[in-house]
C-alpha cells in the first residue's frame, strides 16, 4: 500500500466496495478506478482489496444467514432426509470461476486491472444486463436446477475481469433464464459466496507466505475499511432487492454505460 492512503481514503474505499459488491456495477472495477484516481499503483493494493472483499462477503453471508443455516441444518440431518441437493448445485456452480481464477489469476492481475479494461467491461456488462432484462420479459418462470445454476456459475467466470460485475453478470444470467428478480439475486449471491471467500483468503494467504509483502499494509486502515465495507454492503443488500423488483437491472446498466462513457472521455482528453 502506498504511503498516501489516509483513514479518509480507507473509509471511502470500504464504503465504495461495500456498495458496489452487491450492486451490479462492479466492485473490482470501481476499486481499480478509485486507486487510479488516488494515485495508487493497483499492484500494491491487492491484499487491501482482498481484505475488504472478505468483509463484504461476511455481510452477504449475514444477510442470507437464514438460507445458509437452513441448508446446513438439512445437511446435518442428511442420513434421515438426504443430503440437500442445493448445496451440491451451489458447489458445482462455483467451480468454473474458482478454476479459472486459479489458472488465470496472474494474467488478470498483470493485464486486466487497468481503467481501460474497466471501461470496456462496464459497457459489455451493461449490454448483457439489458439483453437479459429483455429476455426475462418473454421467459416463463423457472425453478432452480443443477443445469440452470451451473449456467449462472459459468457466467460468473466473466466477472474475474474488473468492470464486468459478479452480481451483475450472474443476476443477468438468472434473469435471462426466467428467474424472478428476488430469486436471481438469491442464487447469484449464494453461488458467489464460495468464490468471494476463496479469492479473498487465497490473496491473503499469498501475502502471508511472502508473495506480497505484509509490511506494505497498514492494518489499522484495513480494519477501518473492512468495517465500512461490511456496513455499507449490508445496507446495499437491503436496498437491492426492492430495486430489482421495481426496475430490474435497467438503472444499473444505464449507470454503467454513463460511467464507461465518462471514462472514455477522460482517456481521450488526457491523450
Amino acid at each position: 500500500m502506498t504511503n498516501i492512503m489516509t483513514i479518509v481514503d480507507a473509509v471511502f474505499l470500504g464504503i465504495l466496495q461495500g456498495i458496489t459488491e452487491p450492486w451490479p456495477i462492479s466492485s473490482s472495477g470501481h476499486l481499480v478506478l478509485a486507486h487510479w484516481l488516488l494515485g495508487e499503483e493497483t499492484g500494491s493494493t491487492l491484499a487491501f482489496d482482498a481484505a475488504i472483499h472478505l468483509a463484504t462477503g461476511l455481510a452477504i453471508a449475514w444477510y442470507f444467514r437464514s438460507d445458509i443455516i437452513a441448508l446446513l441444518r438439512r445437511a446435518l440431518r442428511a442420513p434421515q432426509e438426504g443430503f440437500p441437493r442445493e448445496i451440491l448445485w451451489i458447489t458445482f456452480a462455483s467451480l468454473p470461476a474458482a478454476l479459472v481464477g486459479v489458472l488465470l489469476a496472474d494474467a488478470i492481475e498483470a493485464h486486466a486491472r487497468s481503467p481501460y479494461v474497466v471501461a470496456l467491461a462496464l459497457a459489455f456488462g451493461s449490454l448483457a444486463m439489458l439483453g437479459a432484462e429483455i429476455l426475462s420479459r418473454v421467459r416463463q418462470a423457472v425453478s432452480p436446477s443443477a443445469g440452470r445454476l451451473f449456467a449462472i456459475g459459468l457466467a460468473q467466470t466473466l466477472a474475474l475481469i474488473p468492470g464486468v460485475s459478479r452480481s451483475g453478470i450472474t443476476i443477468a444470467a438468472a434473469r435471462a433464464q426466467g428467474f424472478a428478480p428476488e430469486e436471481s439475486a438469491r442464487w447469484s449471491f449464494l453461488i458467489g459466496l464460495p468464490v468471494i471467500f476463496g479469492a479473498g483468503l487465497w490473496a491473503l494467504a499469498k501475502m502471508f507466505l511472502g508473495a506480497q509483502s505484509a509490511s506494505s499494509i497498514g492494518w489499522e486502515l484495513v480494519a477501518v475499511a473492512s468495517l465500512s465495507a461490511f456496513l455499507a454492503a449490508f445496507v446495499a443488500l437491503v436496498l437491492l432487492i426492492p430495486l430489482l423488483k421495481r426496475w430490474g437491472l435497467v438503472p444499473f446498466a444505464l449507470y454503467r454505460l454513463v460511467l464507461a462513457g465518462v471514462l472514455v472521455g477522460m482517456f481521450l482528453a488526457s491523450h
